[in-house]
């Protein structure tokens, strides 16, 4: 790309076998359905789990013995209603093996999409992790399969070292995004930016690399030209140093997830293209980075923003507020039916 390049996820869901490979059951127990999941199985398979101790505790697992090697595996699902244990089970059912989910009283969507959050690897620069069980691909519905490989591409992109995604690079993946779902593309920089987008342009002038605004204006296929419109803002700061207030160094170790506000609204905006809903979507991204340097902003200094209102610098650490304002400004002059902005919670929380 000429914009820079980041390596994502392929998306593919790896984790998840096709529909007619042969699959081992698993049964997903909660305590009080114990007794009644029990006298369902085959007599040496109810008598070794009572044997082994299994309860239906949540989390709890058991690889159930067969005549031929594995009869199938026993969930435990607690008390709880939320669909999360099942995001174990990638890593901890045997390599190689794929595994089809029985009936039972839990979410099956939130089920499938615990697995594939559970198995994701971020393996741009090692190999997969090992171990991860396949899910039969009958078990997967579309939505969960929808808000999985957003997660991916969200977790792909906050894992990415700062050095392999900058401004420049957070930008293209934001055009690519969008350019996928045939959305109209929008980026600003230089001159542009610092007039269309000055307090941005503030937060990333101390980098070497240039800050940009990007983002996209996309419309589902059944939505009229007064359809409600949804505007999404995210911060994207792929490196917080806090400028000349500068974060200690444990503080700094992770400042490169400083720009999880955009993947959030990347992968929210995935999901909506994906599912093709009657809505009017505009997207925009301030991607930069708070750097010191003899052109970064100073404590006290006083900026000028896209409302025209001006700032007083009080903390060079505080700059999310100031990228977010002028993306705000622009979606709110358009007076969408729903506006959103995502930034990240780092040392303060």
């Amino acid at each position: 790309h000429p914009l820079g390049s980041i390596r994502l996820h392929d998306h593919s869901l790896t984790c998840l076998a096709p529909a007619d490979a042969p699959a081992l059951p698993v049964w997903s127990v909660r305590p009080d359905e114990l007794a009644g999941a029990l006298d369902a199985l085959p007599p040496a398979a109810a008598a070794f789990l009572r044997a082994s101790g299994f309860s239906g505790a949540a989390g709890q697992l058991m690889l159930v013995p067969g005549g031929d090697g594995l009869l199938g595996a026993v969930l435990g699902l607690g008390a709880d209603r939320q669909p999360w244990v099942h995001g174990g089970l990638p890593m901890t059912l045997p390599e190689g093996t794929a595994w089809r989910l029985q009936p039972g009283s839990f979410d099956r969507d939130g089920a499938v999409l615990a697995f594939c959050l559970g198995a994701y690897t971020y393996a741009a620069y090692t190999s997969p992790k090992r171990g991860a069980a396949l899910l039969a691909g009958a078990d997967a519905q579309p939505h969960a399969l929808r808000a999985a490989r957003a997660t991916y591409m969200a977790r792909d992109l906050v894992n990415a070292p700062a050095n392999a995604l900058g401004p420049a690079e957070l930008a293209a993946a934001t055009l690519d995004l969008g350019r996928g779902f045939g959305a109209t593309p929008h980026f600003v920089t230089g001159a542009a930016l610092d007039a269309e987008y000055p307090a941005v342009a503030a937060v990333g002038r101390g980098s070497a690399r240039a800050p940009v605004v990007a983002g996209f204006g996309w419309a589902g296929s059944g939505a009229a030209a007064d359809a409600p419109l949804v505007a999404l803002c995210g911060k994207g700061v792929c490196f917080d140093s806090g400028g000349y207030d500068l974060k200690p160094s444990a503080a700094m170790l992770r400042m490169k997830k400083d720009m999880g506000g955009a993947a959030l609204m990347l992968a929210l905006a995935r999901m909506v293209m994906a599912a093709d809903l009657p809505v009017r979507l505009l997207v925009r991204i301030g991607c930069v980075e708070n750097m010191v340097s003899a052109d970064a902003m100073r404590p006290l200094d006083v900026l000028r923003t896209r409302r025209g209102l001006t700032v007083e610098v009080g903390n060079t650490d505080a700059e999310g507020r100031l990228v977010l304002c002028d993306l705000l400004a622009e979606a709110s002059d358009l007076r969408p039916a729903l506006l959103l902005d995502a930034a990240t919670l780092t040392g303060a929380a």
